[in-house]
């Protein structure tokens, strides 16, 4: 019986568009990279790309989305441990609701918040630390689509 209920909730998960074996484990949300707002990344010369992934973000009104960058390139699709001083974490935005001059991005790294930039679109290079997408619309939300990147260099 609890082979036949857990094949049950098996089948169920599938038909509703869930698959269990594509989750990927960091719990933050994923969509195809073919859906994604945000621009494409360059591979930059004498790096290999090891992983790439979308996240759509809903930011509310005056508020701040933050993650911490392991658990931001887990999420899209990077295994291995992610070495901060040897490989590029690189992020491209792009829109979907709200204004764009309303979206602030920085990082804090050590106690350190750095300005990253800010609009409707854009890419930034950076490394470890905690990524923060600040709304500062107090009222409208923002909805993001994060393209995450993460290039190693080349052997």
């Amino acid at each position: 019986m609890k082979k036949f209920i857990g094949l049950f909730i098996l089948v169920t998960l599938l038909f509703a568009g869930c698959s269990p074996f594509s989750w990927r484990s960091s719990g933050l949300p994923t969509k195809p990279l073919a859906q994604c707002a945000a621009p494409p990344i360059p591979l930059e010369a004498g790096y290999t790309r090891q992983a790439e992934g979308c996240l759509p973000m809903r930011v509310e009104g005056g508020q701040t989305w933050r993650e911490d960058s392991l658990a931001v390139v887990k999420a899209a699709g990077y295994q291995g441990e992610l070495n901060c001083q040897n490989s590029f974490v690189t992020l491209s935005w792009g829109l979907t609701e709200g204004e764009g001059d309303m979206a602030v991005w920085t990082v804090t790294r050590e106690e350190d918040t750095l300005p990253l930039g800010g609009g409707a679109s854009g890419q930034i290079r950076t490394g470890c630390g905690v990524y923060e997408l600040h709304n500062k619309d107090v009222l409208e939300p923002l909805r993001v689509d994060l393209r995450v990147v993460v290039d190693l260099p080349a052997q």
